[in-house]
């Protein structure tokens, strides 16, 4: 007769709940847990690699934040999902962000804004930042910007697509502290800046150094973290505006894959990427970086009135210039014109909303200003490579 161990898994979850990241891998792998298995689940946040786990565990879900760790857990004779990104190569079945994807979300994010100045604070050492930084950076040289970088080795430098090289001298801060070198690096940046942090506790280590120096967020600096955290986002000093890993979605994932190991099948040769859901705009980075006042001005009309039922002859209405000129204006200024503006920023509404809601495509295509749910979902493709129903099944759980 079987006991009530024998349909019951013990699984130990190795993250930090005091991070959003954590703690939203953490509720949807419980999630996937409660809908499908009869698992139990353990919380350890502070777990030391030399240490084995403690009591009876058939698996993991762990935060691989180190070498070591990533060694110790690979060793043991039972199934094991990495979900973080610090370490690269981890040599375990891994589910993580699209790191290179959200930074090119931040870098296009900035790029709508008129921006043609950019940076990046990265975090040496921790191999997520490095790939952000690689699609930040191939993002704006793709539209014909360098990336100023904070935080790489003295003598490292970034170009066009996102890859490393020398550059043969020191930071003229490195033997101040941290929170000067910050401060000389921000007052030698020409301004407007646009600026991505690898995560949002960075992006709050450089409101702070901006305060202190006085430049403005976001006129002077616009700021983009990641991880979307709700704490990290909304004590900063000003709302932050910050990519959307989707870690829902990673937990879910994780618990999948940890499930599919639970039945014997081969783990992935590579790591499961899971796209952002997305740039969660904010106050500090809610600015036009563009000269042109007129389209200065129609940017700022679209903005407002994007998902209404407009069209380029109504942004014209609000500029004293013919569609020739505006349309050459819009592509000096942002790379694109009025009409491919308007759908964009339509499309990125539309996003949210397959996201966040329940609604139908077709009320979304409504809400959006599309006036036949047929025209927003051929946008939607062109946008997105992908169909409206097909977008949110990736984004969301199961």
């Amino acid at each position: 007769m079987n006991g009530p161990r024998d349909n019951l898994k013990l699984i130990r979850l190795l993250a930090d709940p005091g991070w959003a990241y954590g703690r939203e891998i953490i509720l949807s792998a419980a999630m996937y847990g409660h809908q499908h298995r009869h698992w139990a689940l353990y919380v350890e946040r502070d777990f030391d690699p030399a240490r084995p786990l403690r009591g009876e565990v058939d698996g993991a879900i762990a935060q691989t934040t180190s070498s070591t760790l990533a060694r110790r857990l690979a060793a043991l004779d039972l199934p094991v999902v990495n979900i973080s990104g610090r370490v690269a190569n981890v040599p375990l079945p891994s589910v993580l962000p699209d790191d290179h994807a959200a930074g090119r979300l931040a870098a296009e994010h900035l790029l709508e804004r008129g921006f043609t100045h950019f940076g990046y604070a990265a975090i040496p050492g921790h191999a997520y930042s490095d790939r952000r930084l690689a699609g930040f950076a191939a993002a704006a040289g793709e539209a014909g910007f360098d990336v100023a970088t904070y935080g790489l080795s003295p003598d490292e430098h970034v170009d066009k697509k996102g890859g490393r090289g020398k550059k043969g001298k020191t930071d003229s801060g490195e033997k101040a502290s941290e929170e000067r070198r910050r401060e000389y690096w921000l007052a030698e940046q020409p301004k407007p800046l646009g600026l991505m942090a690898c995560n949002d506790n960075r992006a709050r280590q450089f409101v702070n150094a901006c305060q202190r120096i006085g430049l403005r967020v976001p006129e002077d600096v616009a700021l983009v973290g990641v991880d979307n955290d709700p704490l990290q986002c909304q004590t900063a000093g000003l709302p932050l505006s910050s990519v959307d890993l989707n870690c829902a979605k990673i937990g879910y994932e994780a618990a999948r894959l940890l499930d599919s190991l639970f039945a014997g099948e081969a783990p992935p040769q590579q790591p499961l990427l899971i796209a952002p859901a997305g740039v969660v705009s904010r106050r500090s980075s809610d600015v036009m970086a563009i000269e042109d006042l007129d389209v200065l001005k129609a940017m700022q009309f679209i903005r407002d009135h994007a998902t209404k039922p407009i069209g380029v002859e109504h942004v014209l209405a609000q500029v004293p210039l013919s569609r020739r000129a505006l349309e050459l204006r819009f592509r000096q200024a942002i790379g694109r014109g009025v009409h491919a503006q308007i759908r964009r920023m339509r499309i990125r509404h539309a996003q949210r909303l397959l996201i966040e809601s329940d609604l139908a495509v077709g009320r979304i295509a409504e809400l959006c200003g599309f006036t036949e749910p047929y025209y927003f979902s051929i946008a939607f493709r062109r946008e997105t490579g992908m169909t409206p129903r097909a977008y949110r099944q990736q984004q969301r759980c199961g």
